[in-house]
């Protein structure tokens, strides 16, 4: 059994496409250099659909409709425009209640879609275009350092990487928070509390890692403008001191934050890519590979939630939970500590 793996490579080559998920304009050219805020793609799609009842502001019956429209399929229409008109007795007019386009009239009713409105999709990273994708995107090529996480809030973003040098499960100080300066990723082991978030945001970020954070803050962070990472995910466990060393390994570098969901089955992850460095090129690592003896895993459920551990030892035999459900687990160890055993299917691996 293959199992999901969240990529944290120092050196490898990434490619990433972006693409619309239906026909619209690429507005990207092969060998371009793009920034993570670059938009790709775009296509323009009909904004609210409305109906309109003709035959009913007439006073007419619905088979009379199509002559009293003043108005031809696909013409563009202005908030209060007349629509349709009857000369009769008791002559009568319709408008219509705001702009859009008429796109049919049936049965006395006519549709109309109410303005417009953008989908598009954006680089994400730093890169150049190795492909451009027909009326779809592009692909983009970069060589650096790569750091997925579990969880972001839908934002892109790019700035000079500062990581917390202070104890990771400490907050960071207010003393430390300002040596950074404005418009860099800031990378922090947690975030607890608002007044802590509030602190954070003071510095203007242009991007946040944060180790875990305090479920209660996902409303706020959903609502700001730059892109927050979770490494971990929530809750008060510890932070990966070791992906925290691959990021203050290249302290000081442009770091390009692409806060998207997470997508298990496409291996798309909120992800953190660091252009350049001299670390030598590795392969990159498949988003579902098979779990092996020494292997970096963090546990997704129960008391170890969050937790990273070495797999020790792979039983062949299963084992009986205290639930009393049997399944095959792994015997996992963490800093010295005694070794644990936990359901393979709650872990993912790391690299």
């Amino acid at each position: 059994m293959k199992h999901l793996a969240v990529r944290r490579q120092a050196g490898i080559d990434i490619r990433r496409v972006r693409q619309l998920p239906f026909p619209g304009q690429v507005l990207v050219e092969e060998g371009q250099h793009v920034h993570p805020e670059d938009l790709v793609a775009a296509a323009e799609l009909p904004g609210e659909v409305f109906h309109l009842d003709i035959a009913r502001g007439l006073g007419v019956e619905p088979s009379e409709v199509l002559p009293c429209l003043v108005r031809d399929l696909g013409e563009v229409l202005e908030k209060d425009d007349v629509i349709a008109e009857h000369d009769g007795a008791l002559p009568r007019l319709v408008r219509v209640p705001q702009s859009g386009v008429l796109l049919s009239c049936r049965d006395g009713v006519v549709v109309i879609a109410g303005g417009k409105k953008t989908v598009a999709v954006r680089a994400g990273m730093i890169g150049t275009v190795a492909e451009t994708l027909p009326e779809l995107g592009a692909a983009i090529t970069a060589h650096g350092g790569l750091i997925q996480g579990v969880w972001g809030n839908g934002q892109v973003g790019a700035g000079i990487l500062r990581v917390q040098a202070s104890p990771l499960d400490q907050a960071i100080t207010a003393e430390e928070l300002d040596s950074f300066g404005e418009g860099q990723v800031i990378a922090a082991g947690f975030c607890s509390e608002k007044d802590q978030l509030r602190r954070i945001l003071a510095r203007k970020p242009t991007g946040l890692i944060l180790g875990v954070m305090d479920a209660r803050l996902i409303e706020r962070v959903m609502a700001l403008p730059i892109p927050v990472i979770l490494l971990a995910g929530f809750g008060a466990q510890a932070p990966d001191v070791y992906t925290f060393e691959m990021l203050r390994a290249r302290g000081g570098d442009v770091a390009c934050a692409n806060a998207c969901q997470p997508n298990p089955e496409t291996g798309e992850w909120p992800e953190v890519i660091i252009p350049g460095g001299d670390g030598e090129t590795s392969a990159l690592m498949p988003y579902r590979t098979e779990l092996k003896t020494g292997q970096r895993v963090m546990a997704l459920s129960g008391d170890a939630l969050g937790k990273v551990f070495t797999v020790a030892e792979l039983p062949d035999a299963e084992s009986i939970l205290e639930s009393g459900l049997s399944c095959k687990t792994a015997v996992l160890s963490f800093d010295g500590g005694e070794p644990i055993a936990i359901p393979r299917n709650n872990l993912i691996i790391l690299n």
